[in-house]
């Protein structure tokens, strides 16, 4: 069973000794630092956290021009039993921008995306978020795109293609393309269009343990031009990725997860598969924290109260 637990907390919380925290509400009345991601951003050093709650509102576009990392409570967790009751994600975009990555090795974990994301430098790790668009990689190379359900297809830019990139255990709805000497490995994919869009542009990409709705060797030239073994074609997540990519049956990564197929097939192949299998809700199988409630001042001699509501995923 999947429960919400309340903890109260005295003392503060324990911070690595070369970054901090900076938590993240836009909540009106919330008592975090800060309201916005930009402010946050802005008083950031290189390596700290930015720390997003879940919220009913976007933080809106923002443009990670420092080496951060930023953290989100993951997503549909009130869908998927995590949390009780509550807004269930912290949204970056909006429905005109798409946030994008313009510094080095910036890392983005357990956030949902208006659409989607545009990568433009190297080193990016994109973990364990939800995007109802795609994931575009302009030149961004040795990124990192692991356990991610993409309404849309994770694709390098046609003329300025993502190289030494790992695209892994992914649930997409399409397919994944531009990608040179990378590893795409893991996913699980439905191709919504034509067949010779599968790995349209890749060259000397190791491509395998994926399962697809399609042939993914029926481009001619993706064949010729990369490495394929132990691929798997079926059509058995056609039906949930369709309805998955346009948004109409209420599907999320549950449905996919419940899916019944050949567990055998399952556990060598597609997003469940491999050492580190797409996660529900993008959270870890530990206590997550869902909220955090810190006084801006105490009396001198007085306990600091922390208030930590955690979810713990079973």
């Amino acid at each position: 069973m999947k429960k919400t637990v309340l903890f109260l907390a005295a003392g503060a919380l324990a911070l690595a000794a070369n970054a901090r925290i900076l938590r993240v509400n836009n909540t009106s009345g919330s008592s975090a630092p800060y309201q916005t991601i930009e402010a946050a951003l802005e008083a950031a050093a290189e390596g700290d956290t930015i720390m997003l709650d879940a919220s009913t509102q976007t933080y809106g576009p923002v443009d990670l021009n420092k080496r951060v990392v930023v953290l989100g409570p993951g997503y549909w967790l009130t869908e998927n039993g995590i949390t009780e009751e509550g807004p269930g994600y912290a949204m970056l975009g909006s429905g005109v921008q798409t946030p994008t990555i313009t510094a080095e090795g910036v890392v983005v974990k357990g956030l949902a995306f208006y659409r989607g994301i545009t990568i433009k430098a190297p080193k990016a790790v994109v973990n364990k978020c939800r995007f109802t668009g795609g994931i575009v990689l302009e030149g961004a190379d040795n990124c990192i795109i692991h356990q991610n359900i993409v309404a849309g297809d994770i694709r390098g830019d046609q003329y300025n293609k993502a190289s030494y990139c790992q695209v892994t255990n992914n649930i997409l709805t399409d397919g994944v393309n531009g990608f040179v000497d990378s590893y795409i490995a893991y996913n699980t994919m439905h191709i919504d269009n034509s067949v010779s869009w599968n790995l349209y542009t890749c060259r000397g990409c190791t491509v395998e343990h994926n399962w697809s709705t399609t042939d993914l060797k029926a481009n001619e030239t993706a064949a010729a031009e990369n490495n394929f073994s132990s691929n798997y074609v079926s059509e058995d997540y056609k039906e949930l990725l369709h309805s998955l990519n346009y948004g109409s049956d209420g599907v999320i990564d549950r449905d996919v997860a419940n899916l019944e197929v050949d567990a055998q097939l399952r556990s060598a192949y597609g997003a469940f598969a491999g050492a580190t299998p797409y996660v529900l809700s993008g959270v870890p199988a530990g206590p997550v924290v869902q909220d955090l409630v810190v006084p801006a001042s105490v009396e001198r001699g007085s306990k600091l109260q922390v208030t930590i509501k955690v979810g713990v995923q079973q």
